[in-house]
């Protein structure tokens, strides 16, 4: 499930345009970012859009890795898969061993890198990512994440040194 929407075109124009004023926003700022984490404090929920975002930047002509946090749907090995020629896929388990030095290794080959970390950052690749990112954006599902939960993240993300851009209401 964890590659399933990756590469696939976005489905609805709902979908499009947040995607699109996402990355708006991220222009507007002026950000320079090369890698963007997507959290949430429930499964699936980061992942979705994370790969929506990511298909809509290898629409633009971006070379894309996208790095699977989810430790529930992982795939089995520690290889980068070709989606399509501008989206690669990779499991944390490739940066077990090094997620700091394998991290500046892939900054170098990829245009962009999406990191999709579920569960509230609850592994040391998903803390590794989170926190050498250029830009950390939480998905928060609207009426249903409690006022703990999201102080929770954003205590997390303090924690490790993240640059948090701030959330996202999803439905």
């Amino acid at each position: 499930k964890s590659a399933v929407t990756l590469g696939a075109k976005l489905d609805s124009e709902k979908d499009r345009q947040v995607i699109d004023s996402a990355i708006n926003d991220i222009r507007l700022h002026g950000s320079k970012a090369r890698m963007i984490v997507f959290v949430s404090p429930k499964p699936n929920q980061a992942r979705d859009k994370a790969a929506q975002f990511a298909n809509a930047l290898a629409e633009e002509g971006k070379k894309v890795l996208f790095i699977d946090n989810n430790a529930s749907v992982l795939k089995e090995g520690n290889t980068i898969e070709t989606v399509n020629d501008k989206i690669y896929y990779l499991n944390n388990s490739y940066l077990a061993d090094d997620p700091a030095g394998k991290l500046e290794e892939l900054k170098k080959q990829y245009d962009m890198i999406i990191c999709c970390s579920d569960q509230l950052l609850k592994d040391d690749c998903s803390k590794a990512c989170a926190a050498r990112a250029d830009s950390v954006i939480t998905l928060i599902r609207e009426d249903r994440e409690t006022t703990a939960a999201v102080r929770a993240i954003k205590e997390e993300l303090e924690y490790i040194g993240a640059n948090s851009d701030g959330y996202i209401l999803v439905r």
